[in-house]
């Protein structure tokens, strides 16, 4: 009966495995090792020419968007636009295998007209470009994506005093890749500063958000506000900074989140007929720790300030350090 029973049991063919399904087959986990490339410009276009179905999962349409949320904060600076128009020209930051050519993203622009082209600045992977024609009153901006090309023009917020001079700035909203936003900043009908928003997910501007520029912003004797200086914006945690120019002293501070427009004074004495945007000597920065900075140099010395809220919700500047350009640099002032 055991003999019978062991020929039996031998006879049993035994049980199929499982195959054994690694990381590289299975295209879910494939993608999320993919997602955690470098964000390197030769990170993609390397693991692309891997093999065909690493390729066609890097170009599916929702992977670059995928990519870029996960990365973001941590992009690396593949290069600056030379704001000096009649061109915007892209000068590369990167060396090899990274390095991006010129050619590739610079502005190229067909139309024969005559036209100046400047930027407010980058931000997310847009560029919002500044087109001047002849005549001042013609000016206006457009959203510009180097990398596909596209071009968007939100046109001019009704209200808004083209003939002065202007600044703005792009960006995306935390997690939306496919929609942007732009914010510019100027001189309203009533030569107050104003601000409006666009939205590109509903095509329309928002109304006119306007603040007072009080007496003591002012360097010239009869104050009006002009404009503000061609710096790009710095952004700080949710609010945007531009440094005011052409005889007002200040920065124009926007919330994103309130939608509120003020100026804040700067730490340091601007003497009148010093403007903002005629030199190089004060600047807005963001501190290490993402706070609200000014720099001001002043001989060879450079002063660093940073914006400070107490807990009874009352901001002030506070020195930081103070460098000295001549001991730094050995140079001998005799």
């Amino acid at each position: 009966m055991s003999r019978e029973e062991g020929k039996t049991s031998s006879s049993i063919p035994p049980h199929p495995r499982s195959p054994v399904v690694g990381p590289l087959e299975d295209d879910d986990l494939l993608l999320e090792i993919l997602l955690r490339l470098p964000p390197q410009p030769s990170s993609l276009p390397r693991a692309s020419a891997v093999c065909r179905r690493w390729r066609l999962l890097i170009s599916e349409p929702g992977f670059s968007h995928r990519f870029r949320r996960y990365h973001r904060g941590n992009l690396p600076i593949i290069g600056f636009y030379d704001r000096n128009p009649p061109y915007l020209s892209f000068v590369p930051a990167l060396e090899g295998p990274d390095r991006i050519p010129f050619e590739r993203l610079s502005w190229q622009y067909q139309r024969e007209q005559e036209l100046d082209f400047s930027t407010f600045g980058c931000r997310d992977g847009l560029v919002l470009v500044h087109v001047k024609y002849l005549e001042p009153l013609k000016r206006h901006v457009l959203v510009w994506d180097p990398i596909t090309g596209e071009q968007h023009n939100p046109g001019i917020p009704p209200g808004f005093d083209t003939g002065k001079r202007f600044n703005g700035a792009v960006f995306r909203s935390a997690g939306d890749a496919d929609h942007f936003q732009v914010v510019l900043v100027g001189n309203g009908d009533n030569q107050l500063p104003v601000a409006s928003v666009y939205s590109s997910e509903t095509n329309v501007w928002s109304n006119l958000f306007s603040t007072s520029l009080p007496l003591k912003y002012y360097t010239d004797p009869f104050p009006s506000f002009i404009g503000l200086s061609l710096e790009p914006a710095v952004l700080v945690r949710n609010s945007l900074h531009w440094l005011l120019g052409a005889g007002s002293v200040g920065i124009l501070e926007f919330d994103l989140e309130r939608h509120n427009l003020v100026v804040i004074g700067v730490p340091v004495h601007v003497p009148a007929g010093c403007h903002f945007g005629s030199n190089d000597r004060f600047s807005i920065i963001r501190t290490e720790d993402g706070g609200l900075g000014f720099l001001s140099l002043s001989d060879f010395n450079v002063q660093l300030w940073k914006r400070k809220t107490e807990y009874d919700g009352v901001a002030s500047w506070v020195m930081e350090k103070i460098i000295e350009l001549d001991k730094l640099l050995k140079i001998p002032l005799d």
